[in-house]
């Protein structure tokens, strides 16, 4: 063998490492390329969820809003209740002293 074959010979096997390591690399790309895809939709779904969370919390707390004011406005009205008979336990208990 001459040293001309053994000059073919490595260009040979450098072109074929060089064609797996080019098929190997456009692979991982294709892949990448694909989950990126992937992780898109899912961060789609993902996106469209938090809305409806978002819009449910919202409305949740609206409705604590209004329940929280009612329950303030009840507190209010069995308060003046609660006054109203205080100053008519006390009017009677004056009208009683002053009949005695």
């Amino acid at each position: 063998m001459s040293p001309h074959y053994l000059v073919v010979i490595a260009v040979g096997i450098t072109w074929i490492i060089l064609l797996v390591a080019l098929y190997k690399f456009f692979k991982f790309c294709k892949q990448f390329l694909e989950l990126k895809n992937t992780l898109e939709s899912d961060l789609l779904g993902l996106v469209s969820q938090l809305k409806k969370l978002q819009a449910e919390v919202t409305e949740f707390t609206l409705e604590q809003q209004r329940t929280n004011r009612l329950t303030i406005e009840m507190l209010e009205v069995q308060k003046s209740g609660m006054i109203a008979e205080i100053i008519e336990e006390t009017i009677n208990a004056a009208d009683e002293k002053n009949g005695n």
